[in-house]
């Protein structure tokens, strides 16, 4: 219908005439092309959204070893949502996510502690007498 209005604004300029079908075949062409770029967006803005609710949960869920780094990955995530950058939760699932452990899961518990080393092995026994061991000589 839009595509008949601007032929006849075209038309009563003056212009020279205007052939409905090429007219017709333009417009359907330029919705076709305008649908399919919003359907694009849409699904390009839907899986951006996906992947900050991905990463919202999983920073509240996750423990990390220092409560700075939690509250850090949380406020640049919430702010990527904001300014629309669907980069700042994607780094934070490469990155950030190896800096925590979920509890009760089956990863290995994030610990201050260095790793246990092995026990000493105990000295061999020396002998701290005063006096040295004697010898005693051959019987005759």
């Amino acid at each position: 219908m839009y595509t008949h209005l601007i032929a006849q604004t075209l038309d009563d300029l003056g212009t020279t005439p205007v052939n409905d079908a090429a007219v017709n075949a333009a417009g359907t062409a330029a919705l076709g092309a305008f649908a399919g770029l919003m359907i694009a967006a849409w699904a390009i803005g839907l899986v951006a959204l996906a992947i900050w609710i991905w990463a919202l949960v999983d920073v509240i869920r996750r423990q990390f070893i220092k409560q700075d780094d939690k509250t850090l990955w949380m406020i640049l995530v919430i702010v990527g949502l904001f300014i629309g950058n669907p980069i700042i939760p994607i780094i934070y699932l490469i990155v950030g996510r190896k800096k925590g452990t979920i509890p009760g899961s089956a990863q290995a518990p994030v610990t201050q502690t260095p790793p246990a080393q092995a026990p000493a092995q105990p000295a061999p026994e020396e002998h701290h007498d005063d006096n040295p061991p004697t010898q005693t000589p051959p019987a005759a």
